[in-house]
């Protein structure tokens, strides 16, 4: 009698493929190209500059090519030289842009009266268009430090120990036009200075004092930046 076939049947060993001893080599790779690429990723995310830059949309591609990635440092500078175009031509307001900051000097003949810490009109009209063309930049998440500087004329009085004293009040004013515009306090800075970082010698051969020269020294620094 012929015995019949069982389909359920096990393969013998025989007949079952050869192991590949190294077929486990693959999924390794695979498992390994998968973490690096997420460390990459995780690393790029808390990089400030990444986050500033994905918020302003300032990265681009297009259909035939995609385009270079780009900080909106450059974009800020040319509203400020549009919006400050009359100051910066008469030198009371000078800009200087780097690849992640943005200074904006403006001398003391705009802002104050000599050992005073009220903005002058004018100056209070430079540092109000400043505002404005920072807000513009919404939602880019600049950090603010105001500088104070002053020049080499003594002060002492009831509300001023000496220049130090002086040039934190104003720096501390001008942080707060930007409080009251809406800006976070947290990412507002006040220094002071004094005349420790005068830009030029502001008295003659025989120590007088030379006016001009004190409008030059005398200055506020508004410097935003990416951290």
């Amino acid at each position: 009698m012929t015995e019949s076939k069982n389909p359920r049947r096990k393969k013998s060993e025989s007949e079952l493929p050869p192991d590949n001893p190294d077929a486990w080599q693959a999924t390794f790779l695979d498992t390994v190209t998968l973490l690096l690429t997420f460390f990459i990723l995780i690393a790029a995310s808390s990089d400030p500059r990444f986050n500033a830059m994905m918020s302003s949309g300032s990265v681009h591609t297009s259909d035939s090519a995609a385009q270079p990635i780009s900080f909106p440092i450059q974009t800020l500078k040319l509203s400020l030289e549009r919006a400050l175009h009359e100051e910066i031509q008469n030198k009371k307001v000078t800009l200087d842009a780097q690849k992640y900051e943005i200074r904006t000097v403006i001398n003391g003949a705009s802002l104050y009266a000599s050992g005073g810490t009220e903005l002058l009109p004018d100056g209070r009209g430079i540092v109000e268009r400043i505002i404005r063309q920072v807000r513009q930049m919404s939602p880019v998440d600049f950090k603010i430090d105001v500088e104070g500087h002053t020049d080499s004329a003594p002060i002492k009085n009831y509300r001023f120990a000496d220049n130090w004293d002086l040039s934190v009040a104003r720096a501390s004013g001008v942080v707060r036009l930007f409080i009251e515009s809406g800006f976070a306090p947290d990412k507002l800075k006040a220094s002071g200075f004094g005349d420790a970082h005068s830009l030029v010698v502001d008295r003659d051969a025989e120590m007088k004092l030379l006016p001009q020269k004190q409008d030059i020294n005398r200055r506020i620094v508004i410097r935003l930046y990416y951290e």
